[in-house]
């Protein structure tokens, strides 16, 4: 047996952790820039176990992609890739003009996710990969309505100082 603190860093893209041990009830996690601490006497066997949900983040862009949004899931950002959209980028050379419907984000899977393009509102099909995609060629899109976006929480604290 030993007694050391364990401490957690929640990021503020999960809203709704938990944490658990062995097998006592689960207990909500405020994330922040505080890390949660656990103070205890640690048994060989215990287990933490750290539930941290990644819901889909529509992120207000800054600068020059204002009205815009980047689409996140956790620390994840997402982007049009040539590489999965070759003949749809021929059609529609310009992603970054898209408008996403927030309502077909579902959980990610290998498939594609449903856009729309332009003013004409054609529904198109994409297929989103993360940001570390080599041939990721636009982050930022159009939403219908720029409400649903949230505002980036690194730049929170910076503009907070």
């Amino acid at each position: 047996d030993v007694a050391f603190p364990l401490q957690l860093r929640i990021p503020r893209w999960c809203p709704k952790a938990t944490v658990r041990i062995n097998s006592e009830t689960p207990v909500a996690v405020i994330p922040g820039a505080r890390p949660y601490e656990l103070r205890r006497v640690w048994q060989p066997g215990d287990a933490v176990t750290l539930d941290m949900p990644m819901p889909w983040r529509l992120v207000r862009g800054r600068k020059l992609q204002e009205g815009k949004v980047a689409l996140m899931r956790g620390p994840v950002t997402y982007c049009i890739g040539t590489a999965h959209n070759a003949d749809w980028v021929r059609k529609y050379p310009d992603p970054g003009t898209l408008t996403i419907d927030p309502a077909t984000l579902g959980e990610p899977v290998p498939d594609a996710l449903s856009v729309l393009t332009g003013t004409n509102a054609v529904p198109v099909t994409v297929v989103l990969t993360e940001f570390v995609d080599p041939s990721g060629i636009a982050t930022y899109f159009r939403i219908p309505d720029l409400d649903k976006a949230v505002d980036d929480e690194l730049m929170t604290d910076c503009f907070a100082k």
